[in-house]
């Protein structure tokens, strides 16, 4: 976090200065109500109403490697905001002059393309794994729907709706087997 110049990065309201302390207490929570706490820090700030900020492409890129550590408490918050980041949209154009440098012209483009590189597995086996929680499965879903290949995403979805238990996700899978291309 600390290479990364935060107060050059906008946030819905001012600089992005505040944002590594929230990250920091959104990746170290020791309870749910602590990780709730530090993800409203974040979400409305970086990301509000799905408008993306200067700020996302750095908050995404710190938290996908750590959505892979298990033993984070806050990983179903973790989940949720890759998922607001992910369903999220900005301004054509309005890539920050670093992103356009490496031939982003979208900020929403780059953090997509920066969660395809780092996210397709984690997410793939948090959604198949029936021990997480629904809510983090549910997103893992998502996550996984979006940013894999639609033959992948086939194969996978008919493998885990054959064994799946919960009638809530064998409903959602479903669901994306039949909207999913």
């Amino acid at each position: 976090m600390g290479m990364v110049d935060w107060r050059q990065l906008g946030t819905a309201t001012r600089n992005a200065d505040d944002i590594p302390a929230a990250l920091e207490s959104l990746i170290f929570a020791r309870d749910g109500a602590e990780a709730q706490i530090a993800y409203w820090k974040i979400d409305n700030h970086v990301i509000r109403q799905g408008t993306l900020f200067d700020s996302s492409y750095e908050v995404v890129k710190l938290l996908c490697p750590r959505l892979g550590d298990r033993s984070l408490i806050s990983r179903p918050w973790l989940y949720e905001i890759m998922a607001q980041f992910y369903f999220g949209f900005d301004v054509p154009g309005s890539a920050p002059p670093y992103l356009r440098a490496m031939g982003f012209t979208s900020l929403w483009q780059a953090c997509v393309e920066l969660m395809r590189e780092m996210l397709p597995d984690i997410v793939e086996q948090d959604f198949r794994d029936t021990t997480q929680p629904f809510d983090l499965r549910h997103n893992a879903l998502m996550l996984f729907v979006g940013l894999n290949p639609v033959d992948r995403v086939h194969e996978v979805l008919a493998e885990v709706l054959a064994i799946e238990k919960n009638e809530e996700m064998r409903a959602e899978i479903s669901e994306n087997l039949r909207v999913v291309p």
